[in-house]
């Protein structure tokens, strides 16, 4: 199973007015919506990134973030770790031809995390 960057986040009720009262038309939830808190990543130092080892990928037709961490690292679900390290974290923000570094031990990647 994949290491969920949500994994040692905190769990909050959100009482929010509009949350309310959008899932509670739509999915019949009524008080509040149980969500995590987003985790604080930092990024890695210069010192950090300079003792890790990239592989380097072109953004194509076709190209998605879940589709390179099935490639590198057997799972689409660390597509986040690739977006991370490259401080554009969906596929929307790449363009055909950009080239993408990518983390070639995910151990060392998530370690340099802090998870």
């Amino acid at each position: 199973m994949a290491y969920s960057r949500y994994s040692q986040t905190e769990e909050v009720q959100n009482a929010d007015t509009d949350y309310k009262k959008v899932f509670k038309s739509r999915y019949g939830l009524s008080d509040f919506v149980v969500q995590k808190r987003r985790s604080a990543l930092e990024y890695p130092s210069y010192e950090d990134l300079a003792s890790m080892n990239f592989t380097y990928e072109t953004w194509t037709i076709g190209s998605r973030l879940h589709k390179l961490s099935e490639k590198y690292y057997g799972n689409p679900s660390y597509w986040w770790v690739i977006g991370f390290y490259n401080k554009r974290p969906v596929d929307a923000d790449y363009s055909i031809g950009d080239v993408l570094k990518i983390p070639t031990s995910l151990e060392d990647a998530l370690e340099k995390l802090g998870l």
